[in-house]
């Protein structure tokens, strides 16, 4: 397993949802939730999820819980 690290500004309440790769291991999220409750952040792994294709669990959010700017660990299976 190999644990990557990566940057993440997030912008809630998009028009639509993507992820864009601003350079490596830096993106940036649009998400339709607001933050509140936590909500944007449950979107957030599932996109990375998706983007990645790794379990959710595999997805922590180290640093920046109620920032639009976040730190993640992804850890994959290669």
């Amino acid at each position: 397993m190999e644990k990557r690290i990566i940057q993440v500004r997030v912008i809630t309440r998009a028009a639509r949802e993507e992820i864009i790769e601003i350079e490596k291991d830096v993106y940036k999220i649009k998400v339709h939730v607001a933050p509140a409750g936590g909500r944007a952040n449950e979107k957030i792994i599932s996109i990375l999820s998706q983007t990645f294709a790794v379990p959710k669990s595999h997805i922590t959010i180290i640093r920046g819980q109620i920032s639009k700017h976040k730190v993640i660990e992804i850890i994959t299976e290669q």
